[in-house]
């Protein structure tokens, strides 16, 4: 698959940015393998840990004609809408799903200037964040030095310690938010939004976020800083 017929996607894609930002994040940030269109309905099909297939689709016939065409060895799948899981699980059986609601900062959003210094995450701060992380399962060493290498990160240092941190996930999404319980409280979490929010626009890119629907913390977090709730997204593993 050529680089004009990518393009061609993404640019397709676009003229829905906000619809599709997870798709579009997808297929620029991973070696993209094939893609697939029915219609205005389009699959990537991508590597970042895994081959993934991202969806970009509002119409069920065309939906279905997708997964007709698609790599049938392919097992995880990402920017899915709830209607189109039972669709894709229908001979599978489903290990995990993870659903989230998908959060963006508009343009004319301004930030307060940051306070405190972060710096880039490393190969070295794997071990400590896998071991702290709430999300262990959807995670693994190879996904966050893949990460580190190719996304926006931020992380606060103090006496020594990653104190918080976070990341951009492999479609862009702004990510991995954790502040060690030793310090809460200091509005690191608040930092580390600014600071990635400051990388992506940097970029000309949209930040965006996903949230799990009993996350109240963290959606009340993005909300204050302006972040408005477009729609619901999940990813899904099969087996």
């Amino acid at each position: 698959m050529g680089m004009d017929e990518l393009n061609r996607i993404i640019s397709s894609l676009e003229r829905d940015r906000l619809r599709n930002l997870s798709i579009i994040g997808f297929a620029k940030n991973n070696p993209v393998c094939d893609i697939w269109q029915a219609g205005d309905s389009i699959a990537v099909m991508g590597t970042s840990d895994k081959n993934w297939i991202y969806f970009s689709s509002d119409n069920e016939d065309g939906f279905r004609h997708l997964v007709q065409l698609i790599n049938p060895d392919v097992t995880s799948f990402g920017s899915l809408s709830e209607w189109m899981i039972p669709l894709l699980s229908k001979n599978r059986k489903a290990e995990w799903i993870l659903s989230a609601g998908n959060y963006y900062l508009p343009e004319d959003v301004n930030l307060n200037h940051i306070k405190v210094a972060s710096r880039k995450l490393t190969e070295t701060d794997i071990p400590h964040i896998l071991n702290h992380s709430l999300y262990k399962q959807y995670l693994s060493h190879e996904y966050l030095k893949d990460r580190i290498a190719k996304s926006y990160s931020a992380g606060i240092e103090m006496d020594g310690e990653l104190a918080a941190w976070g990341l951009t996930h492999d479609d862009g999404a702004l990510g991995s938010l954790h502040v060690t319980d030793s310090y809460r409280g200091h509005g690191f979490a608040k930092e580390i939004i600014k600071s990635l929010v400051e990388q992506c626009r940097d970029n000309d890119e949209i930040p965006f976020a996903q949230v799990e629907p009993d996350n109240t913390a963290s959606a009340r977090l993005i909300e204050k800083f302006g972040f408005v709730k477009d729609r619901d997204i999940a990813w899904m593993k099969v087996i």
